[in-house]
């Protein structure tokens, strides 16, 4: 778990629209220290049918470069799953770095919950366009390396997942 400084950013009525959280410096995969601020982002949106289901939107920015960020989204249905949609990173600086990692980790702590994967069998998808591409696989895998006892990985669903 990361010891975590927060700052709430709220709008005129009062309400949280993000939260910016400092943690200690981190050291990426190619063994240099960087000093990250983390965002988060929790919106509220209405799909097709007229439901409603939560977004998470985590970025991480190396405070040293102000060239791209990592972004992770995380979203929950109606039974309550809470599900990455997203990895993404911007700027070739940041890439190969082991953010995704830290970032996921961090939102299973944040939302105090476990979080699952995409899936790319057809019958397991929950959403449009449901899919986890080659590079997403990775981070699972190497996530898996560095959390082997909250991370599990289910065949008949294909869908990793991480243990609160």
């Amino acid at each position: 778990m990361l010891p975590l400084t927060e700052y709430r950013h709220k709008d005129s009525k009062g309400r949280i629209l993000s939260k910016t959280v400092n943690v200690p410096d981190i050291i990426g995969r190619d063994g240099k220290k960087r000093t990250f601020t983390f965002w988060v982002s929790e919106l509220i949106q209405r799909d097709t049918s007229g439901g409603e289901f939560e977004s998470y939107e985590f970025k991480a920015k190396d405070l040293n470069n102000t060239k791209g960020e990592c972004i992770v989204v995380v979203v929950t249905n109606f039974s309550g799953i809470y599900q990455i949609t997203n990895i993404m990173s911007t700027g070739k600086t940041l890439r190969e770095k082991g953010i995704p990692e830290v970032l996921i980790g961090y939102a299973c702590q944040y939302l105090n919950k476990g979080i699952e994967s995409s899936s790319n069998i057809k019958s397991e998808m929950r959403y449009f366009g449901e899919k986890r591409y080659s590079d997403g696989e990775k981070v699972w895998l190497r996530l898996k390396k560095l959390e082997p006892t909250r991370i599990s990985f289910d065949n008949t669903v294909d869908r990793f997942t991480l243990s609160y």
